[in-house]
């Protein structure tokens, strides 16, 4: 059975009462939160950028076995950031 956990979506200012071992995924370029996690100071920025800003033509794909073992290390923390607008399905 997974360990219990927590999801935070956009901008959350409550707080989040994680116990030691459960993890907290922020999901999103717009998410922020600002707090106190296990302890220590967790300042979650909203890096979220216009697509009219963006270039599709500019835009390198990655290798699906990258991502995933990129995502696979982010997990070990227990406070994790997912990227994306929309988050990536890898």
């Amino acid at each position: 059975m997974p360990a219990p956990g927590h999801v935070v979506f956009g901008a959350y200012q409550g707080g989040i009462d994680a116990k030691p071992g459960e993890k907290v995924v922020f999901i999103g370029d717009c998410a922020t939160w600002k707090g106190t996690i296990h302890g220590k100071p967790i300042a979650i920025e909203n890096i979220y950028k216009d697509r009219a800003t963006l270039d599709p033509h500019t835009i390198a794909g990655q290798d699906i076995f990258a991502k995933l073992s990129s995502a696979k290390s982010k997990l070990k923390n227990d406070v994790v950031r997912l990227e994306g607008c929309p988050v990536s399905v890898a």
